[in-house]
């Protein structure tokens, strides 16, 4: 018995091809992408900790201690973000500026 190929069967499996080629390649970009927002989570979570700590420090100014409360609300914020995002990669985080400590 011999297996006839019309172009019609043939244009489908390759374009079936094509669509799971194109499901794993987008499976695989956000993997990646939820890492990378783990890692960024994971950095801000430690520079909200630092700020933290020179809250407790009464060797800073007070000036210096506001910035570091400004400082660690925003990263807890952007840690937040991030948290969210690695959960949903398919999300675009926009980067934002971090406020100037002075």
């Amino acid at each position: 018995m011999q297996v006839r190929f019309r172009l019609r069967t043939v244009l489908l499996a390759v374009a079936l091809v094509a669509f799971a080629g194109a499901g794993v390649r987008w499976g695989v970009a956000m993997r990646h992408r939820s890492r990378a927002y783990q890692t960024d989570a994971i950095y801000h979570d430690l520079s909200q900790q630092i700020a933290t700590f020179r809250l407790d420090d009464d060797l800073f100014p007070k000036r210096k201690q506001e910035a570091a409360r400004k400082s660690a609300a925003w990263h807890a914020k952007r840690r937040d973000i991030y948290l969210e995002a690695a959960s949903r990669p398919w999300r675009h985080v926009p980067p934002v500026a971090e406020p100037k400590s002075r």
